[in-house]
């Protein structure tokens, strides 16, 4: 009867320690899929992040990029009109000379 008994509890004590580390395994399982959904989630918001910043980014390198085309217009539009006036000057000293 004592030998049984011994088995018995033997018996139970080698269920509850099966159980405890199953509990371990799982509570470790957890944590890593928390780990894991965390690191996605911070991954996603990086993305998110950066492609904000990238579209900021080009929309002030797209106006930069205007702004300069005006600018390069207008200085072509004044050196034209310059080169105009400074043909029409000289074409008047031409013909003054030659009178």
């Amino acid at each position: 009867m004592i030998k049984k008994m011994l088995v018995v509890v033997v018996g139970l004590m080698l269920t509850g320690m099966v159980g405890c580390s199953s509990d371990d395994a799982k509570k470790t399982a957890d944590k890593a899929k928390d780990a894991t959904h965390k690191a996605v989630e911070a991954t996603k918001e990086a993305a998110h992040d950066t492609a904000v910043a990238t579209k900021e980014m080009a929309h002030d390198a797209t106006e930069a990029t205007k702004d300069a085309a005006h600018k390069t217009v207008e200085v072509t539009k004044e050196a034209a009109h310059d080169t105009k006036v400074a043909t029409e000057k000289a074409a008047q000293d031409v013909k003054k000379a030659v009178e």
